[in-house]
């Protein structure tokens, strides 16, 4: 580790406890805010929505998300059937995956809710799915701020985390890092509202329909509307890279009676001429743009209130995980694989009084922000 043991907990303490969201985030693509509400009307799918962007502006410039609800198909993932049952295969997961999250500048957050492939259990012969879902509220969160990656377990009594700074022991191949990147990807394409197997891209248009771009994975694309409702909102929509006609990525839309975002949205395509699968995803709430509240990203203490003490705290430095007890002892954790059990909770562990050790160390990094603060104004002065 490149730093001391008692330094990291004292900025432990200021992870849980201090919320220093004085800094404004960078500048970047912002769109506008749309606040989608439940429509109190026939259709109860319906939005009632105020400034809400164009179809073609999202695709143009992905938005910053506050808060969003979705459901992916569960054939985006699969998983390995021999956790659960005597066969061994590769199977695409059967249900819907829900989600819960946002994605701003600084940080994110991706909430796992009911029947994830995380909480499955076992499959019965009868191909019957068992779950163990946590309490609404305690599910399975992964999360960024400005200085940690970090995630609760369900039930939320485990905590691990690793700062982004190499000097407090940040490493890209930190476990907490490398999860916290794949969820993050979960929103970054889910943002791009049918494009994401294009990646990046800066889309021209020409006209109304025709676009074109040079994308982050298929290079130079061109693509178009081909079909309008009667609010002339786009209903579908071609692509292709331009370096392979027959490689055509169709994108369906459907909405709410009122409204310019998408409720929900289909991607088929082909790859190398041959049939891929199709991916639908569907958003029960969306509110995009920048987080006021939250410019220095999430923190656990965001999601995790009145539930008891921790049951296991685990910090990654320098690709090794350890676990910490109430009395500030480090112990190397095992670093074989994750099976779905280490992502929850365990009855029989004990609850750590973490109150003594949290409080003195809130005390010690209290002395260190009011000294910093002191030195500052000496300088300004």
């Amino acid at each position: 580790m490149q730093c001391s043991k008692a330094g990291v907990l004292c900025v432990l303490a200021l992870f849980l406890l201090v919320e220093g969201r004085t800094e404004e985030p960078p500048e970047g693509k912002y769109l506008a805010t749309a606040d989608v509400e439940e429509d109190q009307g026939e259709d109860q799918g319906d939005s009632v929505i105020q400034n809400q962007p164009t179809l073609r502006e999202l695709l143009s410039s992905p938005p910053w998300i506050k808060k969003i609800v979705f459901k992916r198909s569960g054939n985006y993932t699969t998983f390995r059937t021999g956790e659960l049952n005597d066969s061994d295969s590769d199977v695409e997961y059967p249900v819907d995956l829900g989600y819960e999250g946002a994605l701003q500048p600084l940080g994110f957050y991706l909430r796992h809710l009911a029947n994830s492939n995380i909480y499955l259990r076992r499959i019965t012969p009868e191909k019957e799915l068992v779950f163990e879902n946590p309490k609404k509220g305690s599910e399975f969160i992964v999360g960024e701020s400005k200085e940690h990656y970090w995630s609760l377990s369900p039930g939320h009594s485990r905590l691990s985390f690793s700062y982004k700074d190499p000097k407090l022991g940040g490493n890209p191949e930190n476990s907490r890092q490398s999860l916290a990147s794949w969820q993050r990807r979960i929103l970054i394409e889910f943002r791009r509202f049918g494009l994401e197997h294009m990646g990046r891209c800066d889309l021209k248009w020409a006209g109304r329909n025709q676009f074109s771009g040079i994308s982050e994975k298929l290079g130079a694309i061109s693509g178009k509307i081909v079909a309008r409702d009667d609010q002339e909102r786009p209903m579908q929509l071609h692509y292709w890279p331009d370096s392979n006609l027959d490689d055509v990525v169709k994108v369906r839309y459907k909405y709410h009676t009122i409204g310019t975002i998408p409720r929900m949205f289909a991607i088929e395509g082909a790859l190398k001429g041959k049939p891929r699968k199709v991916l639908t995803n569907f958003i029960e709430h969306i509110e995009v743009g920048i987080d006021e509240l939250n410019p220095q990203g999430y923190n656990p203490t965001d999601f995790r209130q009145n539930i008891g003490p921790l049951k296991g705290l685990v910090v990654t430095s320098n690709t090794v995980r350890y676990s910490v007890d109430q009395r500030g002892h480090w112990k190397k954790v095992d670093d074989s694989p994750h099976s779905l059990d280490d992502l929850r909770d365990s009855g029989n562990s004990p609850s750590y009084g973490w109150a003594l050790l949290v409080f003195c160390l809130f005390c010690l990094s209290a002395l260190v922000i009011v000294e910093k603060r002191r030195r500052n104004k000496k300088t300004n002065t």
